[in-house]
């Protein structure tokens, strides 16, 4: 064995201890940034809570008539539109069970003609289920506008959301 000192071992640590140190002083640096941006959001949220004015009633919003004909175009087309989700809900039960039976008799005809015939009752059955989709959108719609209910509406959208979207998908 020789008398060598171990320079690798020494140099390695001389590294490692300056890379601890650089880590210390970042790792200062960054808490600091943090304390200034503390700082800065509270200093901000007490001049925004100082300076935010009283809510002023606003007044209704006026109706676009363009956007008042394609609704009442859309919804003459479609039918009665209700905002009821649950009748909505079950109408789209009902029409996605058509469309389902349809599509299985589709699959399931023999013969040209059969088989032509049962896909055109497929596509009416999907178009069926699309066109409810449509009424409980233009229903969640016409409900966010009369009761100015935004949040409703969305709930509306979301409940119906699922069976839409296996619509849109078949």
């Amino acid at each position: 064995m020789s008398n060598r000192r171990p320079t690798v071992w020494i140099v390695l640590t001389c590294v490692f201890a300056l890379a601890a140190v650089g880590l210390g002083i970042w790792a200062i640096n960054a808490q600091s940034d943090a304390d200034d941006a503390k700082a800065d959001l509270a200093a901000q949220a007490q001049a925004a809570s100082e300076t935010t004015p009283e809510p002023t009633p606003t007044a209704a919003p006026t109706v676009d008539p363009a956007a008042q004909q394609a609704f009442d175009d859309a919804t003459a087309q479609l039918g009665q539109v209700s905002g009821d989700v649950a009748q909505i809900q079950s109408e789209l039960e009902t029409a996605a069970a058509n469309a389902d039976v349809a599509r299985q008799k589709a699959e399931d005809a023999t013969g040209a003609v059969d088989k032509l015939r049962a896909e055109a009752e497929s596509f009416k059955a999907q178009a069926a289920l699309t066109s409810t989709c449509l009424k409980g959108t233009l229903g969640a719609l016409k409900q966010a506008y009369t009761s100015g209910g935004v949040e409703a509406a969305t709930e509306q959208l979301k409940a119906l959301a699922g069976q839409c979207r296996d619509a849109a998908t078949n």
